[in-house]
């Protein structure tokens, strides 16, 4: 009994945790899997890797009703508060008295008109952000007089 213990039970631990010298011989002690069933796969022919395009934003159509409803009071031509009117397109590109563009075509975050509707007015007249969304839009897309 001790025989057994002493001699078999370490020649069984070896032959059980000893890797196979041949690689085949490995593969014949293991039973095959049976394959995975194939399922049929419908791959489209074309891929869109990229997002579809913004639709275009008009200065007209989009922008000045955002600019009027958020601005008109104070901001026009006539009236001029802090010096910037944005009651036109003109008005919007020109920048205020000190020259300083509101808007630079295609970079929203360099442009102070995007910047200060971003941060909100004093007034409390801050956009929703869908309407903040379609003036950087218009800005990124070139800021165009449509």
């Amino acid at each position: 009994m001790k025989f057994l213990y002493r001699v078999l039970l370490p020649c069984t631990a070896f032959l059980l945790f000893c890797p196979a010298k041949n690689k085949n011989q490995l593969r014949e002690t293991v039973p095959a899997e049976s394959p995975a069933p194939m399922i049929p796969v419908t791959v489209p022919e074309t891929v869109n890797e990229s997002p579809s395009p913004a639709p275009a934003v008009s200065f007209q159509r989009d922008v000045l009703p955002i600019l009027r409803e958020l601005a008109g009071d104070c901001h026009t031509k006539e009236d001029m508060a802090g010096n910037y009117a944005l009651d036109s397109y003109e008005a919007v590109m020109a920048g205020g008295t000190d020259s300083v563009p509101n808007v630079v075509p295609g970079k929203p975050d360099s442009s102070l008109l995007f910047l200060y509707l971003q941060k909100g007015h004093p007034f409390g007249r801050k956009p929703a952000p869908e309407k903040l969304e379609v003036i950087r839009q218009w800005i990124l897309q070139g800021a165009k007089n449509n």
